[in-house]
């Protein structure tokens, strides 16, 4: 909804993992979406989930086992990019976003999506200790400004921006991971001790017995002139 994506594009995904997204916009009317990921494992899942859709949207769709930094398609091949989750995993996003410039057709459009942290370098760092240690994949979750300035400085124009807030409960979220027990424990313990002061950002309470947090997402629509 935030894309508002123009009818019959085509559209990459990139860091597709299991292609739901994906198979969305090719139903919401895009002409062609190609998803890429590092992942096989996941783009097996992918395949299966397109095979498996019964949707004739799904013939619109195909995968491609690439890293984000270097994609095997053309010069300007593209109507939309999508990067969605994917610049957190990665200290070196401006290599990501210098190959989704070059992909992009002039007028075309990036919509991003990723972890939000706060401003404070300080918060921002131990939410960032806690993601890592959850997710060994994690590498850093950036603040609004840092994510601005990622955009405009691989030569885009930000048109829209907005924040979302997920309400997430602690112990489902580590389970999404299935996360070792010795993790488990120490990131249980680490949002604890933030609890008072929010030294994690995160706005941890209790709530019924249980820590309830909230998780934000930076969304970015930006267009190559």
């Amino acid at each position: 909804r935030f894309a508002n994506l123009p009818q019959g594009s085509r559209i990459l995904d990139v860091g597709a993992g299991d292609g739901r997204l994906a198979l969305a916009l090719a139903e919401d009317g895009a002409r062609e979406v190609v998803g890429v990921d590092i992942s096989p494992a996941m783009l097996e899942m992918a395949e299966y989930l397109r095979l498996s859709s019964g949707s004739p949207a799904a013939l619109r769709v195909s995968y491609r086992l690439a890293p984000a930094q270097r994609m095997p398609f053309p010069n300007e091949s593209f109507d939309a990019i999508i990067c969605r989750l994917l610049l957190h995993h990665t200290q070196k996003p401006e290599l990501i976003l210098r190959e989704i410039v070059r992909l992009l057709k002039p007028g075309g459009i990036l919509i991003l999506a990723d972890l939000l942290s706060a401003d404070d370098p300080v918060k921002r760092a131990t939410q960032n200790t806690i993601e890592a240690r959850r997710n060994p994949s994690h590498a850093a979750a950036r603040s609004t400004d840092q994510y601005r300035k990622l955009v405009t400085g691989a030569g885009l124009t930000i048109e829209a921006e907005t924040v979302a807030v997920f309400e997430r409960e602690l112990e489902n979220w580590l389970s999404d991971m299935q996360s070792d027990p010795n993790s488990r424990t120490v990131v249980r313990e680490m949002v604890e001790a933030g609890l008072e002061t929010d030294a994690t950002g995160f706005n941890v309470r209790r709530q019924g017995g249980k820590l309830i947090f909230d998780q934000r997402m930076f969304y970015v629509k930006a267009v190559k002139r």
